[in-house]
């Protein structure tokens, strides 16, 4: 309660299957459902329907 999820960076760091590493303040506060569209973002912005997508949650050095 009254954390707030906050996005650093993304990068990706796989092809097969694309592998994308979100940079997040705290990776616990990631809801399944914030997860999901993502993947549908990624799959609407860069075509990647049809194939399945990995995202990791990680904390960033940059605490503030």
């Amino acid at each position: 309660r009254g954390r707030e999820l906050k996005f650093r960076y993304v990068t990706q760091v796989g092809i097969e299957p694309p592998t994308f590493i979100f940079f997040v303040n705290e990776p616990e506060l990631v809801h399944f459902a914030t997860e999901r569209m993502l993947i549908n973002r990624l799959r609407e912005r860069y075509g990647f329907v049809g194939t399945p997508l990995k995202l990791v949650f990680r904390s960033s050095s940059q605490e503030k």
